[in-house]
């Protein structure tokens, strides 16, 4: 399942990567972006660079017509649109909840989340951004959490419980068999 948010924004106040880049890192995140795409012409895959792992989200700029934005109840004037999208990566999906939150910070736009038909507006964008970075973020610690559940979880759980119980075993046949000779 693919994740798409967008932020749509006027023509005007289109941003260069590195502006888009200090503001994602003045929002305090450790995600760095390559600062050297045009934002216009870029199409794609954008890797990022997230608590010094590799991570990224796909990217796409457009310019929706009138009926779009009508459809939608985005203001006519906000002309450019930066859709970011995601798979069910959960560390992806943090990168992108903090881009689409520094973008529409950056450009004083209006996230779209069409899968829930909800707007953001600028004022409001960096608790959504918050919010959604630390969803994925749980989530990703869930799944590693989840994961340590897996066989070498259970190894190392199993291994000390293994030595207690034929421990606990040995105590009581010891018992058993002192009990025994004693009748």
């Amino acid at each position: 399942m693919s994740v798409e948010t967008c932020v749509f924004f006027k023509p005007t106040k289109l941003v260069t990567a590195s502006q888009w880049k200090d503001t994602i890192l003045s929002l305090g995140y450790d995600i760095v972006l390559d600062d050297n795409i045009d934002m216009k012409a870029f199409s794609g895959f954008l890797p990022v660079m997230h608590k010094g792992s590799k991570s990224g989200f796909e990217y796409y700029y457009s310019e929706p017509s009138q009926e779009e934005l009508f459809k939608i109840d985005i203001p006519p004037e906000y002309q450019s649109l930066v859709t970011l999208k995601t798979g069910s990566n959960f560390d992806e999906m943090a990168c992108s909840s903090a881009a689409v939150a520094a973008l529409c910070s950056v450009t004083d736009g209006i996230i779209f989340d069409p899968l829930e038909s909800v707007q953001v507006g600028s004022d409001a964008c960096k608790e959504w951004g918050e919010h959604g970075y630390r969803n994925a973020i749980g989530s990703t610690d869930l799944f590693e959490q989840k994961r340590k559940m897996t066989v070498v979880g259970y190894i190392d759980r199993f291994i000390p419980m293994a030595f207690l119980i034929t421990g606990l075993i040995r105590k009581v046949s010891g018992l058993t068999s002192r009990s025994k000779t004693t009748r």
